[in-house]
């Protein structure tokens, strides 16, 4: 089932995104968890944890649809995961949400990956459940010049950690 929840955002001439946010509204007293959901799923696919009492008593879930999928539309027909990520920026946006951790599933994980990397002040962590994900980290650190980006901690969702500096 997609999100039944859509706010409308700026990127590519307008964008109708759709997305869950656990309660009624942010709590700004409790962190964050942003969730973006893999290759042919919805917000759905998160549904268990939504219904954890015991995890959104503790901090704000907010499922973001991707291009392409659910009730996220948009006017044009190409886009790509950058695109998705600086919607779920614009999302975080209008709902006041400053900082967020993040958590992306397959697709989702390339999603929140350039979530933090465009605004890393903003990302505090993300965790990518994608087993491809090892290879971009490489390739992104050893096979191109590091960006100024700061990336502060990654952490594998297989329990490996690597803590990174400028």
């Amino acid at each position: 089932m997609a999100a039944t929840t859509t706010t409308q955002v700026p990127h590519l001439g307008g964008i109708q995104a759709g997305y869950r946010l656990s309660g009624d509204c942010y709590d700004a007293k409790k962190p964050t968890c942003v969730l973006i959901n893999s290759m042919c799923t919805t917000v759905s696919l998160y549904k268990d944890q939504f219904d954890s009492r015991s995890l959104t008593d503790a901090l704000n879930l907010l499922a973001i649809e991707p291009l392409g999928h659910g009730a996220t539309s948009c006017p044009v027909e190409h886009f790509t995961y950058w695109d998705s990520a600086i919607i779920g920026l614009q999302v975080m946006d209008k709902l006041s949400i400053d900082k967020a951790f993040a958590l992306g599933t397959s697709q989702g994980g390339w999603v929140v990956t350039r979530m933090a990397l465009l605004a890393p002040e903003r990302v505090r962590h993300f965790l990518s459940k994608k087993k491809s994900f090892s290879f971009f980290l490489f390739f992104f650190l050893f096979c191109r010049p590091l960006s100024p980006v700061l990336v502060t901690e990654i952490e594998f969702i297989h329990h490996k950690k690597l803590t990174l500096s400028r």
